[in-house]
């Protein structure tokens, strides 16, 4: 706690300064502006005097800090999570940044210093931010309040505004070209005004879970179509779908997809699990994947998902892990929903590699291995997609390389539908191409990427723990070989980069990555040839 000079803070003289402070004041009943440290002093005393009785409020705490502030002359004022109502009218003017987060402030009825351009509200109970003048600001952070309406004008020199998880029901007609980064994410817009496209192409808009009108929507993606935008990049996310008002029971979810003799076995079991961690995030998700496209009216699916969970019944590492990808998987649209499906099968799989299910049967193994290869290559695929996109449904984007991809690329664990793959702005042509470069890498980079996979390396080691010691030893000897520094050197030389600390580790990785992989591919290779199964590491895919 910030340390206050001993005769201030004396009984006698904070009575003696509140009786004065008291007695001044403006003509309107306000009070006068502070000049002197005491003044100062007998303001915010009175204010801490006023705190409403078993509020909670730490308002003696927020003097001291406030006081210690003006003593050392600092910049910044911080005075979160002392579940404050209200500030005092004035405080340090000398002040640049604020931090009013996680209170219980419900307006902002005090004075903000001339000289402050960083502004901090988030996790407070605001309705408005009407009040005082935020002409100065260029960072104004107010998310996770109650705000409805934004001031218009906002501040001519705002670069960054985070107003999500509020209540906003439209933004302001006009948007400053200065904004570089607007987080308007979890509100109640419906469209965008004008002026957003008008924001660089260096901005970002963050915008997801808002209602977006279907008009909204076309007209976005219309412009980003069109080759004459050079706007911000949009990030929003389908939410056609209003987010469930009742959440079930666990075990009576669990009953919508079991078989009436598989219902008998496991409800009971589920009813104890419903009180894990998790496990009402995992209800919702249940009850939204019944209602996905890949669900309705599909026997096989249901049949799928039936499996899973009873598997899912006596797996308590794997429930773990499952519910913790079900947590926000129904925060917007049904496609988030499958998306997290695809993820908890994947997830499945490794979980079973990893605990030793498949060391008997390595070719299913290498199987899910080379699946898991795809999966990844097509993330890299769908982010670089997205870079070139201005109106974006991340989300669709990747579940849209996945879902058209699946029987092309044996994407077993990938639902088979998606219902909006039309906002995704992923194309024929980006299908093919994706196709293409998977294909190609996993014919010329799996054996060494499955060298450096984990559930790989725990097979290896339970199967070969002699040669698999020897293989580890070996790594941990090359960090200290001349072999080592040499090649960093040279690569560091080459780039004129020496002494630079973020080079340093870019290279280091990238060597110690090929040095692993001399070490660890002839021992896969090893493994399989003594297992007769040296044909697994083969080219998987003919004309790539």
């Amino acid at each position: 706690m910030p340390t206050v000079n001993n005769h201030l803070s004396s009984p006698s003289f904070l009575r003696a300064n509140s009786d004065s402070a008291q007695q001044s004041g403006n003509i309107d009943g306000t009070p006068a502006q502070p000049q002197t440290k005491e003044e100062y002093l007998a303001h915010w005393r009175q204010w801490a005097q006023e705190a409403p009785v078993g509020a909670g409020e730490q308002r003696d705490r927020a003097v001291n800090i406030m006081l210690d502030c003006f003593e050392r002359h600092s910049n910044v004022l911080y005075l979160p999570n002392l579940s404050l109502s209200s500030l005092p009218t004035f405080i340090p003017q000398h002040i640049e940044t604020l931090d009013l987060s996680n209170n219980k402030i419900q307006n902002l009825n005090f004075q903000l210093p001339p000289h402050v351009t960083d502004l901090c509200v988030d996790h407070n109970e605001l309705t408005s931010l009407a009040g005082m003048q935020l002409n100065n600001l260029s960072y104004l952070s107010a998310k996770y309040n109650f705000i409805e309406i934004l001031p218009e004008p906002l501040p001519e020199n705002l670069t960054r505004l985070y107003v999500s998880h509020n209540q906003l029901n439209f933004l302001p007609e006009v948007i400053p070209g200065t904004v570089t980064f607007l987080d308007v994410s979890d509100n109640r817009l419906e469209t965008f005004p004008a002026s957003i496209v008008n924001l660089s192409r260096q901005a970002y808009i963050a915008a997801s879970n808002n209602p977006l009108s279907v008009r909204t929507i076309r007209h976005m993606m219309n412009i980003n179509n069109s080759p004459n935008y050079h706007g911000p990049q949009i990030y929003f996310s389908m939410s056609e779908h209003q987010p469930l008002s009742v959440i079930y029971s666990l075990h009576k979810v669990i009953t919508e997809w079991l078989q009436p003799d598989e219902v008998n076995v496991t409800e009971e079991k589920w009813y104890e699990i419903g009180n894990e961690n998790g496990a009402r995030e995992f209800s919702a998700f249940l009850t939204e994947l019944g209602s996905t496209v890949s669900a309705r009216n599909n026997d096989e699916f249901k049949k799928q998902v039936a499996s899973w969970l009873i598997r899912l019944t006596a797996d308590s590492e794997l429930r773990e892990m499952t519910f913790a990808v079900a947590f926000a998987a129904t925060e917007s649209c049904e496609d988030r929903v499958t998306l997290a499906w695809n993820n908890m099968q994947i997830a499945e799989l490794i979980h079973l590699a990893v605990s030793g299910t498949y060391d008997n049967k390595l070719p299913e193994l290498v199987t899910i291995a080379r699946e898991k290869f795809r999966l990844e290559k097509l993330e890299i695929i769908a982010r670089e997609k997205i870079k070139t996109l201005v109106f974006v449904d991340e989300l669709d984007v990747y579940l849209a390389f996945q879902t058209k991809l699946k029987p092309f690329l044996e994407l077993n664990t990938v639902a088979e539908k998606m219902r909006f793959f039309d906002v995704s702005s992923v194309s024929t042509d980006d299908l093919k191409a994706a196709e293409i470069q998977v294909k190609t890498a996993e014919n010329d980079k799996f054996p060494q990427w499955l060298c450096r996979w984990t559930p790989w390396q725990k097979v290896i080691e339970r199967l070969a723990p002699a040669a698999w010691d020897e293989a580890w030893e070996q790594r941990y000897s090359m960090l200290d070989s001349i072999e080592y520094k040499d090649k960093l050197d040279s690569a560091l030389k080459a780039e004129t980069l020496m002494n630079v600390g973020d080079a340093e580790q870019f290279y280091a990785k990238k060597i110690l990555k090929k040095m692993e992989i001399n070490i660890l591919l002839p021992l896969t290779q090893q493994l399989l040839n003594e297992q007769g199964q040296q044909d697994l590491l083969l080219k998987k895919w003919e004309g790539y």
